[in-house]
């Protein structure tokens, strides 16, 4: 008896093995690509304007941002806020360190961003931040203004 075909086991094996090629596959194109800077840039973004916000309420906040080997190792931001009493003390909270991603290249290591209560503006900044992020053909660039604490993500 000559068997002409394959059995159902033998089709779903194959399209098991071909399923978890092409998802490594995938996996290792995106690194390869510029995914990690685009997402590092979105999450930096959302970070520094929630500090800006916080800034804005009773808190006064700064934002460190540093990077582990140029942030091939990791980029993390250290969120760092205090209250201001009437009296003029001060109590400040416990540091909340996020990381906000790895394998891409910023050109930034412990640059701290402290936000004014009143208006959002940078303390002490009055012309432009930029921060560089890129990864593979992606170039992403985050710019922070001295006089209004807005931010921006642009493409380069």
């Amino acid at each position: 008896m000559r068997n002409k075909g394959m059995s159902l086991v033998e089709i779903i094996v194959v399209v098991a093995v071909m399923s978890v090629l092409i998802g490594v596959m995938g996996y290792g194109l995106s690194l390869s690509s510029g995914k990690p800077a685009e997402e590092c840039a979105r999450k930096l973004v959302s970070e520094i304007q929630q500090a800006r916000m916080a800034a804005m309420g009773k808190n006064r906040t700064a934002i460190t941002i540093r990077a582990d080997d140029g942030g091939q190792d990791g980029v993390w931001v250290d969120l760092k806020s205090w209250t201001v009493a009437d009296d003029g003390s001060t109590v400040e909270q416990p540091v909340e360190t996020k990381k906000v991603g790895s394998k891409v290249n910023i050109d930034c290591n412990d640059l701290t961003l402290e936000f004014d209560r009143a208006s959002g503006a940078l303390v002490g900044e009055t012309g432009v931040v930029e921060i560089h992020i890129s990864k593979a053909n992606t170039k992403k660039k985050i710019v922070i203004y001295g006089l209004t604490g807005n931010v921006d993500l642009v493409a380069e």
